[in-house]
């Protein structure tokens, strides 16, 4: 619609800026929160990208069936929305696995209440546990968070060809105006041919007797016909339709409503001849149809846009640079120093987390590779060196 009302205005397309102003993005029927990323911008610039879809979620108070028929009550996370196409039961699925696996020990219960249009997944974790630090896991984890490809593939042209939006809008827009002409065309056509009929008894209705006298005088059809063409100055057409006109038509009352219709019909006529020799009339015609549509089946998005990416996935790297003298320390804005210098170990070692109570043992490598221990799995009688053998074999 912003197109064809820039089309009017003389533009003869719209500018990038304008277009990602109009278009957001994909709007999926669950809803959830699409990320804002190049990604999206290149799927609806060039046709080509990905583009990354969120869950929704909040905290609520919750009582829900426990072990042995307890109900346990507290605090718990509501997922409300899903990205497009990820079912609730196998999400369910994916994370009671990953507490089977011991992956999510923080978890204590999860229960699907979703109906047929209501997405509602219920998530109780153990108190004192750091809810968005769990969160942000699953996110990176599970279907929480789901990333599309987008390929806007088509045939144009008896050719495969990559679409951006504006050209597939551009491509739409050329046959939609095409096939008002056709339609337009099609309709004058059928308009003329029942004016020119109309404008034949519009010949003979001063004199109607006159008509009757040739008709009943002649010998035969082909005579009358030719008699009235003759008289009358008709085409084969009209003089055959007058011919077939039945008697009732002969009426005053039918005689007015035949005057009525050939200036119905003259109106109509210079009306679609007017919309066919004009290109700005048609893209007129095209905004009221699309305004039509949209105050019809229009509704509001569903699938909101979020700018950070801060709030689902879990930051691995803090921003100050690890250390590479050997000591622990934590990257929360301050150094942590160990008793002593690690040695015979990776380059440097640093301790990441999102809060105090979620701390991870991080070993830079030398190659730049990063390996994650948590902290609350390193045994009291072990020393860090012997403990990170243990882990860094499995990685």
């Amino acid at each position: 619609l912003a197109y064809v009302e820039a089309l009017l205005k003389g533009k003869k397309t719209l500018s990038s800026a304008e277009i990602l102003d109009i278009v957001k993005g994909p709007d999926f029927p669950g809803g959830a929160r699409l990320v804002r990323s190049q990604g999206i911008e290149d799927a609806i610039l060039t046709g080509r990208g990905t583009v990354q879809v969120v869950s929704v979620w909040h905290r609520e108070t919750c009582t829900i069936p426990g072990k042995r028929g307890k109900e346990i009550t507290g605090e718990a996370v509501v997922v409300t929305e899903l990205p497009f196409r990820v079912s609730s039961e196998e999400l369910v699925n994916q994370i009671g696995q990953m507490a089977i696996n011991g992956d999510l020990p923080e978890l204590v219960a999860i229960q699907n209440e979703s109906a047929r249009n209501e997405c509602r997944l219920v998530m109780m974790f153990k108190p004192g546990c750091q809810i968005d630090s769990v969160m942000q896991y699953l996110f990176k984890k599970t279907d929480l968070s789901k990333t599309y490809s987008a390929n806007a593939l088509a045939i144009h042209e008896n050719k495969p060809v990559q679409l951006g939006v504006m050209q597939v809008i551009d491509i739409w827009l050329g046959f939609r105006v095409d096939t008002i002409k056709r339609l337009t065309q099609e309709q004058l056509n059928q308009c003329d041919a029942k004016l020119h009929l109309a404008e034949g008894f519009a010949l003979i209705a001063p004199n109607l007797d006159l008509a009757v006298r040739i008709i009943r005088n002649a010998m035969s059809t082909k005579e009358a016909k030719q008699g009235l063409i003759d008289e009358f100055k008709l085409s084969d057409l009209q003089a055959n339709t007058i011919l077939e006109m039945p008697l009732r038509k002969l009426t005053k009352l039918e005689q007015s409503e035949l005057e009525k219709q050939l200036v119905s019909l003259q109106k109509e006529s210079k009306k679609l001849s007017a919309l066919l020799a004009s290109d700005k009339a048609i893209l007129k015609l095209i905004t009221s149809q699309l305004e039509s549509i949209n105050s019809e089946f229009g509704i509001e998005r569903k699938t909101l846009l979020i700018d950070r990416q801060d709030e689902i996935e879990r930051r691995v790297v803090a921003k100050e640079k690890a250390p590479t003298s050997g000591y622990l320390c934590y990257q929360g804005g301050k150094v942590w120093t160990a008793a002593k210098a690690i040695k015979a170990v990776p380059d440097s070692w640093s301790v990441y987390s999102d809060d105090l109570n979620s701390i991870y043992l991080g070993v830079f490598m030398s190659d730049g590779t990063l390996y994650k221990i948590p902290a609350i799995k390193l045994a009291k009688t072990e020393t860090v060196k012997i403990h990170l053998a243990k882990h860094c074999k499995n990685v």
